[in-house]
């Protein structure tokens, strides 16, 4: 296995390293919505501590959770239904089962369910493929399974951070509103959790056609139609998003996979909907560790 992959080696990218992706994500929409009493009790001191802070207080104006999953929805306008949870794996399939998963192995580690009559049974083929992604709905129906390349890197993208454009060019995904992708890299490293530190965690954007997620900055403004959400953050806490602070963000492709491989970086695109933060979270670990991520994002002691 490959697990040092660096597509993007250009000084002005970051470095693709698979092992940090692969595996299962759940969306952050599980912490919003969670009954589960610990996760729900943080979730209320988080609340207490953001309108305790004058600057912070609006975003809790009609419920700290309310504005998560606004600024976090993983629906758009080109899908109405919610992503439950991702499997990533290598494109080719190297692990030797079905889809690029040991053994055919279909088991959501969040649910303990399988669904291999729901798992797509096929990926298309896309040349240069670094990444495969299969989509899941809440109820673990398989939505969509490709096989991704790495298109360009915008140089400030989600976050205000070097932000992976993702395509396929599998024929099935012709119609298909996960056909481009918008994605930071996984922060923390994802061995970081097996070593004592947080979950990791990604925000990501999608859509049928780059245009709609990204603007070269000559064809109109910065608000877009993806997504929803009121929510800007820094890059720079490895713990989670720092709400409150503008970003200048990126995304339309001016900038290319060179011919040796590598990605150059393009700080001319802009995200159309710099408020959305559909976002993904290593789906391991317990509840009290998904209690220290909500923490983190608020900055509680």
């Amino acid at each position: 296995m490959n697990t040092a992959n660096n597509t993007s080696g250009a000084p002005d990218a970051p470095a693709f390293d698979i092992a940090d992706w692969l595996g299962n994500w759940e969306s952050f929409e599980h912490y919003i919505d969670s009954d589960d009493p610990a996760i729900q009790q943080t979730w209320e001191a988080a609340e207490r501590a953001v309108l305790a802070d004058p600057r912070m207080a609006p975003m809790a104006a009609h419920g700290i959770r309310t504005f998560w999953s606004m600024a976090c929805t993983t629906t758009s306008p080109e899908n109405i239904i919610h992503i439950g949870w991702w499997r990533v794996s290598e494109p080719d399939g190297a692990d030797g089962g079905v889809n690029g998963t040991a053994d055919g192995d279909t088991t959501n580690t969040a649910s303990g369910d399988t669904n291999d009559d729901d798992t797509a049974t096929a990926a298309g083929v896309t040349t240069g493929a670094v990444i495969r992604i299969e989509w899941f709905a809440e109820d673990n129906t398989s939505l969509d399974v490709y096989d991704y390349r790495l298109d360009h890197v915008i140089a400030h993208g989600l976050e205000g951070s070097p932000t992976f454009v993702f395509t396929t060019d599998d024929p099935n995904a012709e119609d298909s509103p996960f056909r481009w992708l918008l994605a930071i890299a996984p922060l923390p490293s994802r061995k970081a959790f097996a070593e004592g530190g947080l979950l990791s965690h990604l925000h990501f954007q999608y859509a049928n056609d780059l245009h709609t997620l990204v603007s070269s900055g000559t064809d109109g403004g910065k608000e877009g139609q993806a997504g929803s959400g009121e929510h800007r953050s820094n890059r720079n806490e490895s713990a989670g998003n720092r709400p409150g602070e503008d970003t200048v963000i990126g995304g339309e492709p001016d900038a290319d996979v060179r011919t040796d491989g590598t990605a150059s970086a393009s700080a001319t695109e802009t995200l159309r909907n710099p408020r959305w933060y559909a976002t993904m979270c290593a789906d391991e670990g317990t509840a009290e560790d998904r209690c220290t991520i909500i923490r983190a994002l608020h900055h509680l002691q």
